[in-house]
C-alpha cells in the first residue's frame, strides 16, 4: 500500500513559476522551480525550500530544466543561450555561454547520462559530455527552432550499434527530422508538412514515431542504412490547442496525448 501526501509550496506574491522538474533520486527527491523573478529554487518533497541556495544570472530567465538520469545534477537552459549544469552534492555550477546565442528550447539526456543534447530557438543543436563537468563534443546548425530531441538505441542484426548510446533524432519548427550522433554525423532523414510536435523512439519495432502540427502521426521503420522508411500514417482525433500538444509513452506501444482538453487521450 502506498501513501501519498499533499505538501504545498507557495511562491512569494507576484512571482510565477515558469518550469519545474523532479529529480530522479528516490531517496532525496528535489523539485527544481524556474521562476520569472528570474531564478531557480529547490524544494524538497515536504514542500520546504532548500535554504541558502538558489541560482540566478542577473536578469536572464531560466527557460529549460532537466535532471540528470543518474546523478543529482540539474541542467538549466537560459534565455540568453547559456547552459548551466548544477551539482547538488557539491552545490557547484558549470556554464557554457559560447555555443547557443538564442533561448534554449529543449535539453535531453541519454539513458545512462553520458551525453546531453541541447537545442535552441534558432536551430543550433549541441552535444555534450556531462561526466565530471560540461564538455562540448560537437554541434549542428539547422533552420528553425529545435524543440524535439530523443535518443535511440538502434538494434541491427540483434546487436546494438557501436554508437547506439549517442544516436538521437531531433526536429522542430521546420518539419525536418535529423538523425545525428556525437561523431559529427548528421543527416536529414525525413521532412513532414507543418512543424514537428513530438518525436518518440519505439524500441520494440526499431522505429521512430513523429507527430506533426497537422495532427498526423507517422511511423518510420529503420533499416540497416539508418534511413527512415514510412510504415504507417494515422490522423489523430485531438481537440484543444495544438500548441499545448504533449505525447508520452504509457506502456508497450501505448501513447497518451494532452492538448489543453479536459481529458487524456490514449
Amino acid at each position: 500500500m502506498s501513501l501519498f501526501f499533499d505538501n504545498h509550496f507557495a511562491l512569494p506574491q507576484g512571482e510565477t513559476a515558469i518550469k519545474s522538474a523532479w529529480s530522479n533520486n528516490d531517496f532525496n527527491m528535489i523539485l527544481a522551480i524556474a521562476t520569472d523573478k528570474p531564478r531557480v529554487i529547490f524544494v524538497n518533497e515536504e514542500g520546504t525550500q532548500l535554504p541558502n541556495f538558489e541560482i540566478q544570472r542577473g536578469k536572464t530567465t531560466p527557460v529549460c530544466l532537466k535532471w540528470h538520469p543518474v546523478f543529482q545534477s540539474l541542467a538549466i537552459g537560459w534565455s540568453d543561450g547559456c547552459v548551466t549544469l548544477w551539482n547538488e552534492d557539491q552545490r557547484m555550477t558549470r556554464e557554457d555561454k559560447v555555443l547557443h546565442k538564442s533561448p534554449l528550447s529543449i535539453i535531453t539526456f541519454s539513458s545512462d547520462g553520458s551525453r546531453m543534447v541541447t537545442g535552441d530557438q534558432k536551430g543550433t543543436v549541441g552535444v555534450w559530455r556531462t561526466h565530471r563537468g560540461l564538455t562540448q563534443v560537437c554541434s549542428y546548425k539547422k533552420e528553425g527552432a529545435v524543440n524535439q530531441i530523443v535518443f535511440c538505441s538502434l538494434i541491427m542484426n540483434q546487436e546494438q550499434t557501436d554508437n547506439s548510446n549517442s544516436l538521437f533524432f531531433f526536429g522542430g519548427a521546420s518539419g525536418a527530422v535529423c538523425l545525428a550522433d556525437d561523431l559529427k554525423n548528421c543527416s536529414e532523414v525525413c521532412k513532414v508538412n507543418g512543424s514537428v510536435k513530438s518525436i518518440l523512439f519505439y524500441e520494440k519495432e526499431n522505429s521512430v514515431i513523429i507527430i506533426t502540427s497537422h495532427l498526423l502521426l507517422v511511423q518510420f521503420k529503420l533499416n540497416l542504412s539508418e534511413k527512415l522508411v514510412p510504415d504507417r500514417k494515422v490522423k489523430l482525433a485531438v481537440s484543444g490547442n495544438i500548441d499545448y500538444l504533449t505525447t508520452i509513452w504509457t506502456g508497450q506501444g501505448l501513447l497518451a496525448t494532452v492538448s489543453g482538453e479536459n481529458m487524456v487521450r490514449m
